[in-house]
């Protein structure tokens, strides 16, 4: 969308004439504005609200910015573009942040509104002195829900050092003024506060104008005028011209006292002077070039003769432009259609043709607006309704529109085209689709190719932005068809319907039906990565790798187009997902929820959490509960957004979290719910991808004929669509039912097509690594891979997959892996399956376990295993209880194992034993310590925090709870103490960092509970105390900081410690 036509001139205040009176009542009343948020000066025209406010701010050396309202702002982004634009008037480097809103291309949704006015908030915290905003005129735009929405929140989150003054007509309905007016924040100016006393009536006579004047006549003023500053203006100016008596001239001719005092100021000009006035008078501000080109030169020495004499004209500051005082352009207009209303019309005709060569399309239908003359008005707004609607002026067209007579809206049909927009942008479905089908009615009619596709493409947008993509197809086929045959479409538009017509069928699941068709059309590179087209068909194709590499184009381009592809990260963080790059998909993920939160798109935050659930998952599958808090949050923020069909892929990934815990029946209803919104919109994709998830679901639960039911539905929708990498998925997961059931032929068929599938197209990670749809326990695939080795002993697919695998022939794998809890009581999983208690014969095994993991690295010597465990027994009773202790912990690990058959998780070389290199055995020491040397590694405090907590989350409670009395565990239990003593030390360090000294205090305070001499936690509390202001606090923990290092070290704190306390102490005082 076009940026918003900024006219300068509304952000000068007005000059005050040399007949301005500064009044000390008024200039008393706004000394005390800047000690309130908020002032609102609210009385009828002509009271001077305008010009005491530009004089007092011209004296004062204030910093501030001003805007004076007109009528076509009356929407929310011309309104905010203006108000940003007057600060950064004044401040140039105000309002960097904030997205330029004149670029969207729909109506303006609450939570974009949000997203401006947090930024906008943000930037005001960043002006340095004491600020104060000015908008005038504001009754102009008080009818606008959006602009008053905005208007009350902004008022309530403004800084301290910033407060806004509006004056207006009218006071606004806001429902906080109450709330504001009890804390203090509100200060109400009225007509009261700007009504002339005799005793200043008298003053500004005598002193402004010469005039000599009794007390009683001032009295008699007074009670005509009620201190009306206009008024008296126009008193002062006909004693200044005229030889009437005072009699005479207090005694009204017009009922009206303006009119008739406007009148008698009018009629002593001279013709040509009058002829001027009424020139004027058709434009709502005029400037000296305006007039120039527009009458010619010799009326720019009537505006320079009149400006300077004629008290109803306001300088708009040093451009050279001015207006008319409201009363008086009524009372000019009122004229004009006394004496030559055909004329009044001409010249607004030819005004309405200037400005449309000017490019100033409001300003023409403006003009066109005056007329009277249905017919010129909808030939113009016909041709400036497209930037009207861009530049976001939806209200001002609908009045346009709505004032014309059906005939001729019928005559100028591609209004309803037009209209149809306006209400689309809107989110009115109903009545946007009326006006489309009406215009194609007409374009039938008059066959009208343009319009008949303008028309369909308008429709089929509607079933876009409501997620219907089945019902979009046909209008966007139809749209495509018409605007071949049109002369008047530009080959860009062209090519933009096609590229929607390819991202509908990537919608629809159809991503090879979308690469033909882009590729037929041969539609631009840049056209495809809008909306990143190009990597989603990719995609939805099984094309990881190509899909990864133009995401990472597209993120090197967003460094020259900051506001382009601002989804790209969460897209890239379900294809590592999907790959097994998991903590790129973590970080990805977490970026993802920041650009959402940072531009206050709910949307892309909510598909953040998605996918941040998603990568969660694969990297901490034993502690789930982060993953599940994401998939939450991100249902949550959905249902907000109203977005129900975005919900399938959390609900999708809530399925599969709830299957890793067992939880089957609230999985399968979890994945039914997803699938249900996904089949509602015809999205085959994703509805394969549920279908996978309720298979795999289906496959833990041992139900496998429902689950091959599910896998076979999910391949049908993959290879129908071209995609690969679905259907090499449901090959592999088929694979696995043929396997259990003993189904070898169908085993043998599927599993060459899945060998064939996975090395041709290099997916060969799906087997290696841990991957969003494969299986819960990737060990499963070695005594699969083995069975069809016997099943095809010459296949050299199956050999190359055997050897990438690192798949022993010789060695029996049981098809697990090994996951040990060690944080609070030991726990043992063998796959998804844990160990009950009382599979354990003996208590020791555990411990045997556990020091196996700990030296997992080296072969140990039976003498050093017994020296730990048995340290008090003697040789002989030692040996005869390892013996037991290891046949017992073999049968918890491998309990199908055969007689004689050689363990496969532990080792034997002659006296010596291991745990296998081979195996998959993972501890939640392992988890703690890789996020815990990742935080530590990172340093970028937020990106560290990320990890640190993650680590926390896994040091829930302590290590080796049930074995606290081995004395070989001390130095192990130590070990794991201090790198939570250094994770506790860098989160508080990086939340210093990042300013959230709350936090700060919670992770120094943790830190203290687990070694009170450690002084960098008092520093730090000490520190954040006195960033919350709060010294008191500060110097405590000080104290406490001395008294602790003496009693326990008998040592005085670090000078550090020391020049912290100084400087905290000096600044008390």
């Amino acid at each position: 969308m076009n940026n918003v036509q900024i006219i300068n001139s509304k952000l000068i205040p007005p000059s005050p004439s040399a007949t301005y009176m500064r009044r000390s009542s008024f200039i008393k009343k706004m000394k005390v504005t800047s000690n309130y948020r908020l002032t609102i000066l609210h009385s009828g025209p002509g009271f001077g609200k305008s010009l005491g406010l530009a004089q007092y701010f011209k004296d004062a050396s204030m910093q501030y910015s001003w805007y004076t309202v007109t009528a076509e702002d009356d929407n929310f982004i011309p309104f905010v573009s203006y108000l940003k634009e007057s600060i950064r008037r004044v401040i140039p480097t105000f309002g960097n942040t904030l997205p330029n809103l004149a670029r969207s291309s729909t109506f303006l949704k609450e939570a974009e509104l949000h997203q401006w006015l947090a930024l906008f908030i943000n930037e005001l915290c960043h002006i340095d002195d004491s600020f104060t905003m000015i908008v005038d005129d504001f009754h102009l735009v008080d009818h606008v829900f959006q602009i008053n929405v905005m208007m009350e929140k902004m008022i309530e989150l403004l800084p301290p050092h910033v407060n806004i003054i509006i004056a207006t007509r009218s006071c606004p309905k806001w429902s906080n003024l109450l709330k504001l007016k009890v804390k203090n924040h509100y200060f109400e100016m009225t007509k009261d506060d700007l009504i002339f006393s005799e005793e200043e009536i008298t003053v500004y006579l005598e002193d402004y104008f010469n005039i000599e004047i009794e007390e009683e006549k001032a009295r008699e003023i007074g009670k005509i005028t009620e201190g009306w500053a206009i008024a008296i203006n126009l008193i002062a100016l006909q004693f200044s011209v005229s030889d009437l008596s005072f009699s005479k001239m207090m005694k009204p001719v017009y009922q009206n006292l303006f009119d008739y005092l406007s009148e008698e100021v009018f009629q002593r000009r001279s013709a040509k002077e009058q002829e001027w006035l009424l020139s004027f008078a058709i434009f709502p501000t005029f400037s000296v070039q305006l007039i120039n080109e527009f009458y010619e030169e010799e009326a720019v020495f009537g505006l320079e003769k009149l400006a300077l004499e004629h008290g109803f004209f306001q300088s708009l500051g040093e451009e050279d432009t001015y207006r008319y005082h409201a009363l008086y352009k009524r009372f000019l207009t009122n004229k004009w259609l006394e004496i030559n209303p055909k004329k009044f019309s001409l010249l607004h005709k030819k005004a309405s043709n200037y400005f449309y060569r000017k490019g100033d399309f409001f300003q023409s239908t403006y003009h066109a607006s005056q007329t009277n003359d249905d017919h010129f008005i909808a030939e113009v707004l016909v041709s400036t309704a497209l930037p009207l609607i861009r530049t976001g002026q939806f209200d001002w067209f609908i009045e346009m529109y709505d004032q014309l007579a059906q005939t001729v809206k019928n005559e100028f049909y591609a209004l309803f085209y037009f209209k149809g927009e306006v209400q689309r942008y809107r989110a009115f479905y109903e009545q946007a689709r009326q006006a489309y089908v009406k215009c194609i009615v007409y374009a039938e009619q008059n066959e009208d190719a343009y319009y008949l596709s303008r028309s369909h493409a308008g429709i089929a947008h509607i079933f876009l932005d409501t997620i219907q993509p089945a019902l979009a197809e046909t209008h966007l086929k139809q749209a495509i068809d018409w605007a071949q045959r049109s002369d008047r479409m530009k080959e860009k538009e062209k090519a933009m319907l096609k590229r929607q017509f390819a991202e509908n069928l990537v919608n629809l699941g159809r991503a090879r039906d979308a690469l033909t068709w882009v590729k037929a059309e041969q539609l631009p590179v840049t056209i495809l990565r809008e909306g990143n087209l190009d990597a989603r068909i990719f995609l939805r194709m099984g094309k990881l790798v190509e899909a990864k590499k133009v995401l990472q184009e597209h993120i090197a381009i967003r460094k020259t187009l900051p506001d382009s592809h601002r989804e790209t990260e969460v897209l890239l963080s379900l294809i590592y997902g999907m790959s097994g790059e998991v903590y790129e998909a973590l970080h990805n993920a977490k970026k993802g929820v920041e650009i959402g939160k940072a531009v206050k798109s709910g949307f892309i935050e909510a598909v953040g959490y998605t996918r941040r659930g998603h990568a969660e998952t694969l990297a901490n599958p034993f502690m789930l509960e982060d993953a599940e808090k994401s998939y939450c949050k991100a249902i949550d923020m959905m249902e907000k957004l109203k977005v129900a069909r975005v919900k399938a892929e959390p609900l999708m990934g809530l399925a599969i979290l709830k299957a890793r815990q067992g939880q089957y029946q609230l999985a399968i209803h979890y994945g039914e719910a997803a699938l249900q919104e996904t089949e509602k919109v015809n999205d085959e994709w994703m509805s394969g991808l549920i279908q996978v998830s309720l298979g795999i679901i289906y496959f833990y639960q041992k139900d496998f004929e429902r689950s091959e039911h599910h896998f076979v539905l999910a391949q049908q929708l993959f290879r129908s669509g071209g995609d690969l990498y679905g259907e090499m998925i449901t090959l592999f997961w088929l694979m696995n039912i043929f396997f259990l059931v003993g189904e070898l032929e169908r085993l043998t068929y599927s599993s060459e097509r899945f060998f064939i599938i996975c090395i041709k197209e290099n997916y060969l990670f799906f087997l290696k690594k841990n991957t969003m749809f494969g299986p819960l326990d990737r060990q499963i695939i070695y005594p699969i891979v083995n069975k069809i080795r016997e099943l095809r002993p010459k296949d050299t697919y199956v050999h190359f997959i055997a050897k990438e695998i690192n798949l022993d022939a010789n060695v029996h794998h049981p098809g697990y892996y090994l996951f040990m809890r060690t944080f609070g009581r030991l726990q043992l999983r063998l796959g998804m399956d844990i160990v009950e208690e009382q599979t354990w014969q003996r208590e020791k095994s555990k411990e045997l376990l556990l020091y196996f993991l700990i030296n997992k690295d080296r072969y140990i010597r039976k003498e050093e295993m017994m020296q730990a465990l048995w340290e008090s027994m003697d040789e002989k009773t030692a040996d005869r209880n390892f013996k037991v202790t290891m046949n017992a912990l073999l049968k918890v690990l491998e309990p199908n194992r055969q007689a004689r058959q050689q363990s496969f998780f532990i080792l034997r070389k002659n006296k010596m034993y291991r745990l296998s290199p081979q195996a998959e055995i993972v501890s939640d020491i392992d988890l703690f310590m890789q996020f815990a040397m990742k935080g530590l590694d990172e340093r970028e405090p937020r990106t560290s925090i990320f990890y640190l907590l993650k680590a926390c989350t896994v040091y829930k409670e302590t290590p080796f709870e049930e074995l606290r009395d081995s004395a070989w565990l001390i130095r192990e239990k130590e070990t794991l103490e201090n790198k939570y003593i250094q994770v506790s030390e860098r989160l508080a360090q990086n939340y210093l960092h990042v300013k959230d000294y709350n936090q700060v205090i919670k992770w120094a305070e943790r830190l203290l509970k687990k070694d009170q001499t450690w002084e960098e936690a008092y520093r730090l509390l000490m520190f954040a105390y006195y960033r919350l202001q709060n010294r008191s606090q500060s110097i405590k923990w000080y104290e406490k900081c001395v008294a602790v290092l003496q009693n326990e070290l008998n040592i005085h704190p670090m000078e550090t410690t020391n020049e912290l306390f100084q400087m905290i102490t000096k600044s008390e005082e």
